[in-house]
């Protein structure tokens, strides 16, 4: 494993009314990249968001730590054109950067079924996911995969308009961070990317996957994996439910905090992954600061998030029990 990072949000607007991070500063992102460096053992990071401003920011700090940058621009509810037109001006700025450090790969779209319009059902990214998953505790992949109908015809024929438009700007290593349902053209990239949440019964299927992928003949990068802290979560797989009553901003009846099963969720993928020659891995994700955690069991949003350091109501953060296992496995490997 040549690349051992975890992603790095400067602020996306999942939503009208969900920004994830609203305050951010120069002297936060230092102190919170400098740990990422040299307390959590990385040498990478991928850094996300839609405002293309912060993502040059952030990625100058990282450089100055001595990781390497994914630069990876993320705009929600955007059209077609307004994804083209925006993800071209990300790569401009992010061309200059890689000018005064050539370590830097540019992620030119993150699930675009999701994210973008006009590939799924749904005005909102919202609306596609809840589309995608009409059950309670979310469908199969198989079943999921009936919904997509030509969905991923239509990925792959905006990626063809996509990636040689960005390659106008930018003269570096491109990728895709791809969900497990998108069947994308690795021909047009550089490197594979794949977000990958799933229960420990889908192992031997990943590890297929993965296999067929080797004979591509490109590096594989993980480009997202992490889990929630709950337990049953290692189980059912991250993402298969969410613990957090958004209304009440409260956890739902039957979920109960367990950062050990976090922990072990991301230990075995990072061994999983390191058995199988993976190039680069990202744990999604460092911090979430909207899920606070709280000693009171049913205010402790943070159970509901998959991030790695818990933050409290003042913005103060410490190390989860996950933060341990990554920072240890990356010092050993």
């Amino acid at each position: 494993m040549k690349i051992k990072g975890i992603c790095y949000d400067t602020g996306t607007g999942f939503t009208p009314k969900y920004f994830s991070r609203d305050k951010l500063t120069a002297k936060s992102t230092r102190k919170e990249i400098e740990m990422i460096r040299t307390e959590l053992n990385c040498n990478a990071v991928r850094i996300y968001g839609d405002r293309i401003d912060r993502l040059i920011l952030c990625s100058k700090i990282a450089f100055d730590n001595n990781l390497e940058v994914w630069i990876s621009p993320r705009f929600v509810d955007k059209t077609e054109e307004e994804t083209l037109k925006l993800t071209g001006e990300c790569a401009k700025q992010a061309e200059r950067l890689r000018k005064l450090n050539s370590e830097l790969v540019l992620v030119i779209g993150n699930e675009l079924t999701l994210d973008m319009k006009g590939l799924l059902s749904g005005e909102t990214a919202q609306k596609r996911v809840q589309y995608l998953w009409q059950c309670k505790d979310r469908d199969t992949l198989e079943l999921i995969e009936e919904r997509l109908g030509n969905s991923n015809e239509l990925l792959n024929q905006f990626l063809e308009k996509l990636v040689p438009y960005v390659r106008n700007f930018f003269k570096g290593k491109i990728t895709y961070a791809a969900s497990n349902w998108e069947q994308v053209n690795w021909d047009l990239f550089d490197i594979i990317g794949l977000n990958r949440y799933l229960p420990k019964s889908e192992e031997e299927k990943l590890i297929k996957e993965l296999s067929k992928l080797k004979e591509l003949g490109k590096p594989i990068a993980i480009t997202e994996f992490g889990s929630e802290s709950y337990a049953g979560v290692f189980d059912k797989g991250p993402g298969r439910c969410d613990p957090v009553d958004w209304k009440n901003f409260e956890i739902k009846e039957g979920f109960k905090r367990s950062e050990k099963e976090q922990a072990d969720y991301i230990k075995y993928d990072l061994e999983l992954f390191e058995n199988e020659g993976i190039f680069a891995t990202f744990v999604y994700t460092f911090i979430e600061p909207l899920y606070t955690y709280s000693e009171n069991p049913k205010k402790d949003l943070d159970i509901g998030g998959c991030n790695v350091v818990r933050v409290y109501l003042d913005g103060h953060i410490e190390p989860k029990e996950s933060f341990k296992v990554i920072s240890n496995f990356y010092k050993n490997h």
